[in-house]
């Protein structure tokens, strides 16, 4: 109990630290002959992507605005309500800065960097690591610092990282004693996956929300480093995914030289409309697979009905 205590009041610090540096963003504005309403505008712009990502995500739109005691940022409505009353209590400049601003952001990477891995579709991609797998129709991929997750709405994820260690020993045996040793793993196989030395196995767990299949597999590359993936099923639903997991499974691959150097990060490319262009022939141009003109209108703070003006300089997401 003394650890959540003790994390509740780091996190609760970290917001009001947040707050403060809202603040004093506004001053600095003022100071320097900007529109202090600026800070108001740009956060209300991060909670519109937000919202935005939430529902990439199949998670409520408003999911940010919920405040919990052990997040780490205040409530976006909090934050923009106080940077609204900061700047009205001071004196506002008139100066914008629009076009340094969309200057300074052209050519900066959009999304995941390389070092990262790259999230394109239902493909997960390390040029760096040299690997891709894909994942199944009906799954979303979230890249975190040290894991890729890719989840459906009826409750199945994909869970992948790689072995903190090396290992050259037989990958049966890797399976049951170094990664999962407490699974009481049934059905453990030896496979091959695309020249690459490999084993599965299964285990069933109880959670609230029912009983789970889960599906461990392991994967050696030429360097001995471990490829880990970790398929977890309502037991209900286990029959009706097993062949589309088993292609994810089988879609891990290592890249060639060639193909991990052609992979290139996304970029925010800014440009002036043209008389002839539209929003609809512009988003054609966007380097993503979903939410084409919803991310261009959240990145370009147009309303949902809102049109583009000839020489109107925008932004758009597009492949370097």
């Amino acid at each position: 109990m003394g650890s959540y205590i003790g994390r509740a009041g780091i996190q609760q610090y970290s917001q009001s630290q947040e707050l403060e540096a809202d603040s004093l963003g506004v001053r600095y504005l003022s100071r320097t002959g900007y529109d202090t309403r600026a800070m108001g505008s740009f956060l209300t712009k991060m909670r519109a992507f937000s919202k935005l990502e939430n529902r990439r995500l199949g998670r409520p739109e408003d999911a940010m605005d919920r405040l919990s005691i052990f997040a780490s940022h205040p409530r976006t409505l909090k934050r923009i309500e106080r940077a609204i009353k900061t700047a009205a209590r001071l004196r506002s400049g008139s100066r914008i800065g629009r076009v340094d601003y969309m200057a300074m952001l052209h050519g900066v990477v959009y999304g995941d960097d390389l070092e990262q891995g790259i999230i394109r579709g239902r493909d997960f991609i390390h040029p760096l690591l040299k690997f891709r797998f894909t994942v199944p129709e009906g799954f979303r991929l979230i890249n975190n610092q040290n894991s890729v997750v890719a989840t459906n709405i009826e409750g199945s994820s994909i869970h992948f990282d790689m072995g903190p260690k090396t290992y050259n020993g037989p990958m049966a045996r890797y399976l049951k004693y170094v990664w999962a040793p407490k699974a009481r793993l049934n059905d453990v196989e030896s496979i091959m996956v695309n020249g690459m030395d490999g084993a599965g196995g299964g285990a069933t767990i109880q959670r609230r929300g029912g009983v789970f299949n889960l599906r461990f597999v392991a994967v050696r590359n030429k360097n001995n480093k471990i490829f880990r993936l970790l398929f977890v099923t309502p037991r209900l639903k286990t029959r009706q995914l097993s062949s589309e997991l088993r292609r994810t499974t089988f879609s891990l691959r290592t890249l060639s030289n060639r193909e991990a150097s052609a992979i290139t990060p996304a970029t925010i490319r800014v440009k002036a409309v043209n008389a002839d262009e539209t929003i609809e022939s512009i988003i054609q141009q966007m380097a993503l697979t979903s939410f084409r003109e919803q991310t261009f209108r959240v990145l370009n703070d147009l309303g949902p009905n809102e049109n583009l003006r000839t020489g109107q300089l925008i932004k758009i997401v597009a492949k370097r």
